[in-house]
């Protein structure tokens, strides 16, 4: 079953471009994950997805941002998506150049290839390890991390429960707030630690802001 956001009127009014209305589909039943949050993963689903998303029907590519908490540096080290295809992804680091509350930026990083391995609906989580880059934020920066589709027999889990997260979708050329306009956080979670991995070639969010300056 599909599902039409009533966002829609919204996004026309914020001069969003969308040729047709933007759809994703449901659950017969909403999924619930095996793997709750902890203190160390960043997230804004609750654990349940009441539907899934993918190209062309709902966007081209998602992303999640995320403000790091008091405390750090914190070192970047695992991304989760809850995700199907059976083809090739990659994980996409965007720049918050004006916070998460406004679309993403230019890309970071698009290096870390990883294949879910199994067509949608998206029914699991597909960690994947990025500690390898050596991205370090301190407490308060910001960050997108997210995903592109190919619209073949990919999707990504969506959670309709009283979403307050940061996801942005890339539809039909531009961003479109998907969590205070269309009412869904995108299943993606980003892991943190306070120490570094080992070994490690620690990449200061601050000398990574200045590649963009």
């Amino acid at each position: 079953m599909m599902r039409t956001a009533i966002g829609l009127l919204l996004a026309l009014l914020i001069g969003a471009s969308v040729g047709f209305a933007r759809e994703y589909e449901l659950y017969s039943v909403p999924i619930s994950s095996d793997s709750p949050r902890t203190l160390d993963e960043l997230g804004y689903d609750d654990g349940e997805f009441e539907g899934w998303c993918t190209s062309p029907n709902w966007s081209d590519e998602e992303q999640v941002g995320f403000i790091m908490p008091d405390g750090g540096p914190w070192y970047i080290t695992t991304v989760k998506m809850w995700i199907a295809g059976t083809g090739e992804h990659h994980v996409i680091f965007r720049e918050a150049c004006n916070g998460v509350s406004n679309p993403p930026c230019g890309i970071i990083d698009e290096s870390l290839s990883f294949t879910p391995g199994y067509p949608a609906p998206p029914d699991r989580w597909i960690e994947i390890d990025v500690s390898g880059l050596g991205l370090v934020l301190e407490a308060g920066e910001e960050i997108f991390v997210g995903v592109a589709f190919d619209g073949i027999d990919d999707g990504l889990g969506l959670d309709e429960s009283e979403p307050d997260g940061h996801s942005w979708g890339l539809f039909e050329g531009s961003w479109e707030d998907d969590t205070h306009i269309w009412g869904v956080d995108a299943g993606i979670r980003l892991g943190i630690s306070d120490e570094p991995p080992t070994p490690t070639t620690e990449t200061t969010w601050s000398s990574i802001k200045g590649l963009f300056e």
